[in-house]
């Protein structure tokens, strides 16, 4: 990726939005871990998944202005385009967290390791899936 593609526009706005939905994960991560004992690494399951349905959301709207109407095609494409970029992402997390131990810093700085691991295979991904669709509902 070039440097006009990471100080683009769209990637300002794709980072914003997950900006939040880092937040988002971090923060339902923690909340099951301090609240209902549940390991990290499986509260990081659920809260993975309610931060990319956020992130879909926000993506398509702020950072790729998609005008097509939602579909339920469009979320299956985009949950599987990032699942790569998740799976770095929660790896990355995991092999933090061994290493570091499982303390609420350490879950958030293991979070910060891994959303950057996946943040530009993310944003490219998503680009794409906006992109295809919305070439196939423009024809």
């Amino acid at each position: 990726m070039g440097l006009t593609k990471l100080i683009s526009k769209d990637f300002i706005i794709f980072c914003s939005v997950g900006a939040i939905s880092f937040l988002i994960d971090g923060l339902i991560c923690q909340f099951l871990f301090l609240n209902f004992l549940i390991s990290p690494t499986y509260a990081r399951v659920f809260s993975v998944f309610c931060s990319m349905n956020f992130s879909w959301v926000a993506n398509r709207r702020l950072s790729f202005k998609v005008s097509y109407k939602k579909t339920f095609r469009e979320w299956i494409s985009y949950m599987s385009a990032l699942s790569l970029g998740i799976l770095i992402n929660y790896i990355v997390f995991l092999v933090s967290l061994n290493f570091l131990g499982h303390s609420s810093f350490n879950i958030w700085l293991s979070l910060i390791f891994g959303s950057i691991s996946g943040l530009f295979f993310n944003f490219n991904f998503a680009r794409y899936i906006f992109e295809q669709l919305g070439k196939k509902s423009n024809s």
